[in-house]
C-alpha cells in the first residue's frame, strides 16, 4: 500500500489561527497543528514581568 504523508503546521496562539487549524485538521486526518512553543514562552514571560 501507499504510504501516509503526515503534516504539521505550526502557529502562535491567535483565536483566527485556531479555528483556522480546528477546520483543517477535520478535513485533513494527517494533519496535526501544534502552537508555537517560542510564542507560548514569550508571552508567560510577558506576563510575569
Amino acid at each position: 500500500g501507499q504510504a501516509a504523508s503526515n503534516v504539521q503546521i505550526v502557529t502562535d496562539n491567535g483565536s483566527n489561527y485556531r479555528s483556522a487549524n480546528y477546520i483543517l485538521e477535520g478535513r485533513y486526518p494527517n494533519m496535526f497543528t501544534t502552537s508555537c512553543i517560542a510564542h507560548c514562552i514569550n508571552l508567560m514571560l510577558e506576563d510575569i514581568n
